[in-house]
């Protein structure tokens, strides 16, 4: 979840702080890597707030999406990391490399799963959900589609209309992989092995590149999302985390529906919670007392529930609850996706998974275009072992 502005540093600067130099204790540094703009605001809003309360300076970095792990991990091998950061669940598995700090149970509470590794907590999770759902524009559409295939044959009537008809982050992996899932591809085995190679990869990496030649293969993050809330794509493959931006934009037009099924096939998207992180050991540093009241703000009950009016899913079981009872028609759709959601491996060999997943597709889809395109047996085998190399070379290294 990122803003499209990236890269950008704003101050939190806590009420009645004397202009000057503020001594490290006083001082927090959170990055993240929220897109929505809304989503991004109410945040900084809420650090403000927390700022004031204990006469602090929270300093918060937003990211893009894509770049927030690698900037971890450099961060890490620099000795500049953050004193907190916001990610999705199944940043846990980097515990060794960013040297997190497991959630001491006691001092704040028991957890979610998916940021659980052995027997330690490693997040703090604040936010659910986190998963894909089908948008649409009931301007253009009166019923959603059942199946991606049905895209094929509304492709003519919406191009007559000036407007494309689905837009979503083909090349990106978290997408990707909830559509190879439908043919029973899961990316790592219990035991934390890389797991992209065999039949069953070969048919979806097939279907998918052929999916391909029926909807905007070139698209970025802009057209699910910007280009859809401009009216250019009559749907969107995009997150809970882009829900209050387009209602907002769509009022009555405002549609939501679970993902359709995949060649008759159900979709495994995936699931995961937006948590707070402490790297460097930071719960044993002079800075925990106020990190582990970071992390009981965020997860208080009116905490919690201002997340709601913004689309989000609370992580805490009380407030989800209430969310669950006063939820809209649209957002009991959201709800049901969750419902037949898998949770976002955490293992650590995912670090290496979602890149081989991303050089590997590329590169099989541009073979594609050749004389003699690559088949899906060696671009499968591919992936499996620049997943295996890199965690080699990580072993080697440390």
């Amino acid at each position: 979840m990122l803003k499209n502005k990236c890269n950008t540093l704003f101050a939190i600067l806590a009420v009645g702080l004397v202009t000057g130099s503020t001594q490290a204790k006083d001082r927090l540094v959170l990055w993240h890597s929220f897109q929505e703009q809304t989503v991004a605001r109410h945040l900084e809003i809420l650090l403000t707030k927390f700022g004031e309360d204990h006469r602090i300076t929270v300093e918060a970095r937003e990211f893009q999406n894509s770049d927030i792990k690698p900037s971890l991990i450099s961060a890490a091998q620099e000795d500049k990391l953050p004193d907190v950061f916001i990610a999705a669940g199944d940043f846990a598995g980097l515990y060794q490399t960013l040297d997190l700090s497991p959630i001491p149970l006691k001092t704040i509470e028991p957890f979610d799963e998916t940021i659980k590794i052995g027997a330690n907590y490693y997040g703090a999770p604040f936010l659910g959900g986190n998963h894909l759902v089908l948008y649409y524009n009931k301007e253009f559409v009166k019923t959603p589609i059942s199946d991606f295939n049905e895209i094929a044959s509304q492709k003519e009537a919406f191009r007559a209309r000036g407007i494309g008809t689905i837009g979503w982050q083909y090349r990106e992996p978290f997408w990707l992989l909830s559509f190879l899932s439908a043919y029973g591809v899961w990316p790592v085995t219990e035991q934390g092995k890389p797991n992209l190679s065999g039949p069953r990869m070969e048919e979806a990496l097939r279907a998918y590149y052929e999916l391909g030649s029926v909807i905007a293969r070139d698209c970025t993050y802009q057209c699910g999302h910007k280009d859809f809330i401009d009216g250019k794509f009559a749907y969107s493959v995009n997150g809970v985390w882009a829900f209050a931006e387009f209602q907002k934009k769509f009022g009555p037009n405002f549609g939501v529906s679970p993902l359709p099924t995949f060649n008759g096939k159900s979709l495994n998207a995936m699931y995961s919670t937006i948590s707070l992180f402490f790297p460097k050991q930071a719960l044993s540093g002079p800075k925990s007392n106020t990190l582990i009241q970071l992390a009981r703000y965020f997860r208080a009950p009116r905490t919690q529930e201002s997340w709601i009016k913004h689309g989000l899913i609370p992580a805490v079981g009380s407030s989800f609850n209430k969310l669950k009872r006063s939820a809209s028609q649209q957002k009991k759709m959201v709800l049901k996706q969750l419902e037949v959601s898998k949770p976002m491996p955490n293992l650590p060999s995912m670090v290496y998974i979602w890149e081989a997943l991303r050089k590997g597709w590329l590169r099989y889809e541009a073979l594609r275009t050749r004389e003699k395109p690559m088949p899906e047996k060696t671009a499968s085998e591919f992936m499996q072992k620049l997943a295996i190399e890199a965690m080699e070379q990580e072993r080697l290294t440390h």
